[in-house]
């Protein structure tokens, strides 16, 4: 059955919106925070780019008319294989999608319906993602009014932002200049907030995916793809400069719902349920669009030889009805992947390196226009062959922007689909759709093991303890989540330190920034029963990138004992807290390393006590060689002090250093008393609130590794060798004795960590 032309331009702009504005301009402002004014120029230099991209896209519209997509404008230009390459990623991209908007909108339901919070979430998916695919199978003239009221509705809340933003402007126009951000404009931080901002207007080629399908496309593609692009781009700038402007920038890089906080700040509280409502019509709005696009994209395949011809039939209302089930069904495997837990990672690892696959469509789509100019077939404008190379040459920005990883692995999803052109080529009509969906699933299974690998993980169980949360902390998996994006978004390096063998999702990982030398440590959770320092980095986070995004350089090992953390234990190895009854050692015990305290011939320890104490001390001086410590600041908290906290300070700058000062004046300030003389029960003299010598009157001397961080000389494979002898060493100790306020100390403890700009400047004073 011949499929008729149905989308006209008002469903064209509404796929372009719909699809590009889904779940995620809810929480781009808190994306995009940390990089301040870095932000607003990185959505100039996106606008302009994505504009020359739609621009494009409309201008081949025009060039082929008679095309039904991307596939025949690069196929015509560039060759069968690199359009099969470049489609086959992007279609991979579309299914994958379309799971992650699925388990999207299931945690919003909950807030707008709690009656579904008895219902398993991927139950609840599961459903959304055929409920839309059964709309599409309706018909396209049905998808794309679905498409229209779900648009329409969704810009109402961006609608009532924006006009609250402009009445503030009238009547308060104060609040734009009470918090400016703070960040620095840099490079890096450019390039990031670019980055960010073009993962959010992915989708603006959703008019011409199924031109095929779109009537007259020589004249409503263009239109459709320059309007929708344009306005959704003034939306989001106006939405997120708002936000940025309006909110405190820490309080807004913190935030799980940015635009229900500056609804509740401005027009009072309890708007979240009314948002979410919105959130949910979002994302149905883009699940629905997206579905309309694979499902015409696949079909497309299919026509032009790259997939079985089964795909590409349309039922009695004109869809694509085979296509649309079997990109159903790969959604579908990708929720239930999501929702087990021994393969959360490999779900997560492939949602990050298909955003690099949307890339080599726009890259190929570009360079088309400049084969058609070169081709000379016909006289063309000089402005197509400035219009190709500029298009080309953002997208080539872009994929740098990704970062080297991303990149190579968007390589390697191309890679994988050249089996099935090959045997769709030599076979077409013996290639069963059912043969396809299996090979499709398993050579993508197969890209997913090696990230796995790559990250450290053995193949093993996941755990089944659930982790302990009675005090308020944050599970080790909401922790992970927030520290994962200092590589996503910031382009720092990650590291495991040491995965448990027999809990696969537990690991002791570290990020570091790309630019080396003289660093910032941070480290905290040594001891699991001290939750505060972990969860106050996490809440923090802005700060940390933002000093490293003015240049310094900083290692983060946020999260030192998982296990630990995870059962309220101080130890990784037994549920005992006095190690002299339960033989518990710490994860940063170094006394293996350290020189013995009688006459430094050897050191106080044959052996580390523990894998994880090993491989953590091996990482911390192996890294100090390259990022050498000026100052190290370790969170703890002491849960048997109820008269205040303290700190500890060690280093060639220990007892008179001005960080150690500062601290304590920050600590006070956030409410927390502090001891200011007096021993602790080690017998250690407290001065003004900190501790630099022991009972004996020497330095301290603990076999900690904020030891080792501080000595000049350690013992590494029997030798005597110079240690990373970091100036300042400052451990914080919060008291967290029973009935201490957890969020009071968390907030303390994340007052300390937004100095980190001032406290990195005192530490280049010498007392």
């Amino acid at each position: 059955m011949q499929a008729r032309k149905e989308l006209g331009f008002w469903m064209c702009t509404a796929l372009v919106i719909g699809n590009t504005i889904g779940i995620g301009i809810f929480m781009l402002p808190a994306s995009l925070a940390p990089y301040g004014f870095n932000a607003m120029i990185g959505w100039g230099i996106t606008v302009v780019g994505m504009t020359v991209l739609a621009r494009v896209f409309a201008q081949l519209a025009r060039e082929f008319p008679a095309a039904d997509g991307p596939y025949a404008y690069i196929e015509a230009t560039s060759g069968r294989l690199p359009a099969f390459i470049s489609i086959w990623c992007y279609w991979v991209s579309a299914w994958i999608t379309n799971a992650a908007i699925a388990i999207g909108v299931v945690a919003y339901l909950g807030k707008v319906l709690p009656v579904l919070d008895a219902v398993p979430a991927a139950a609840q998916a599961v459903s959304i993602i055929w409920l839309v695919v059964a709309v599409n199978l309706l018909g396209v003239r049905m998808s794309g009014g679905v498409q229209v009221i779900t648009t329409a509705l969704k810009l109402l809340p961006m609608a009532a932002i924006i006009l609250l933003g402009a009445w503030l402007l009238v009547t308060e126009p104060a609040s734009y200049a009470a918090h400016p951000p703070t960040t620095p404009l840099t490079l890096e931080g450019l390039m990031a907030a670019s980055t960010i901002a073009l993962f959010a207007m992915l989708g603006i080629e959703s008019a011409a995916v199924p031109a095929g399908r779109v009537h007259d496309p020589a004249r409503t593609i263009p239109r459709a793809t320059m309007v929708g692009t344009l306005l959704t781009a003034a939306i989001y700038i106006a939405v997120s400069s708002m936000a940025l402007l309006l909110i405190p920038q820490l309080e807004l890089a913190q935030s799980s719902a940015p635009f229900a906080d500056l609804l509740d700040r401005f027009m009072g509280a309890g708007n979240g349920r009314v948002l979410a409502l919105f959130v949910v019509i979002s994302g149905l709005g883009a699940l629905n669009g997206w579905t309309l696009l694979v499902g015409e994209l696949t079909a497309s395949m299919a026509r032009h030889g790259s997939l079985p011809g089964s795909l590409e039939r349309v039922n009695a209302r004109g869809a694509p009805g085979t296509a649309l089930v079997i990109t159903g069904l790969l959604a579908t495997a990708m929720v239930l992947m999501n929702y087990s837990k021994s393969l959360v990672d490999g779900f997560t690892f492939l949602t990050l390196i298909v955003t690099a696959a949307n890339l080599p469509l726009y890259l190929f789509c570009a360079a088309a226009l400049v084969v058609l100019w070169r081709r000379g077939a016909r006289r063309l404008p000089t402005q197509l062959l400035v219009l190709g190379l500029l298009g080309s040459a953002y997208s080539v920005f872009a994929l740098v922007g990704l970062g080297k990883e991303p990149f190579l692995w968007g390589l390697v999803l191309g890679a994988v689909g050249l089996p099935i052109y090959f045997a769709v080529r030599r076979g077409r009509a013996a290639v069963a759709p059912a043969a396809m969906l299996a090979l499709a699933a398993l050579l993508i299974g197969g890209v997913a093991t090696p990230g796995k690998a790559v990250a450290g993980q053995a193949a093993s169980a996941p755990s089944t303890i659930p982790d302990f949360t009675a005090d308020g902390r944050s599970t080790v998996a909401q922790l992970s989540s927030r520290f994962r994006t200092l590589s996503s978004d910031h382009g720092w390096q990650a590291e495991t330190i040491f995965a448990y063998p027999d809990e696969n999702d537990l690991r002791i990982n570290a990020w570091r920034t790309a630019h080396k030398g003289e660093a910032l440590w941070i480290i905290s959770g040594i001891h699991g029963e001290e939750p505060a320092g972990p969860n106050a980095i996490a809440r923090n986070l802005a700060s940390v990138a933002s000093l490293a995004a003015a240049g310094v350089p900083v290692v983060l090992i946020p999260l030192a004992n998982p296990r630990a953390y995870r059962n309220n234990w101080r130890y990784p190895n037994t549920a005992e807290r006095d190690w002299r009854k339960g033989g518990g050692y710490s994860v940063g015990d170094s006394e293996h390393l350290l020189p013995d305290l009688e006459n430094g011939a050897g050191p106080r320890a044959a052996a580390a006590p523990g894998p994880e104490t090993k491989a953590f001390t091996d990482f911390v001086l192996r890294l100090a060689q390259a990022y050498p410590p000026r100052l190290v600041l370790d969170l703890h908290e002491d849960e048997l002090s109820t008269e205040g906290g303290y700190i500890y300070s060690q280093g060639s700058h220990s007892g008179s250093d001005p960080v150690g000062a500062e601290i304590i004046r920050v600590l006070q300030a956030a409410g927390i008393p502090i001891r200011l003389s007096g021993r602790t029960r080690f017998d250690e003299p407290i001065a003004e609130g900190v501790i630099s010598r022991d009972d004996k009157g020497q330095p301290i001397r603990d076999g900690s590794v904020d030891e080792l961080l501080a000595s000049t000389e350690v013992f590494v494979g029997g030798r005597k060798v110079p240690g990373p002898a970091a100036p300042t060493v400052i451990v914080v100790e919060t008291p967290a004795f029973a009935g201490s306020k957890f969020e009071l100390r968390v907030a303390a403890q994340g007052a300390v960590v937004q100095r980190l700009r001032e406290l990195w400047r005192l530490g280049a004073k010498r007392p």
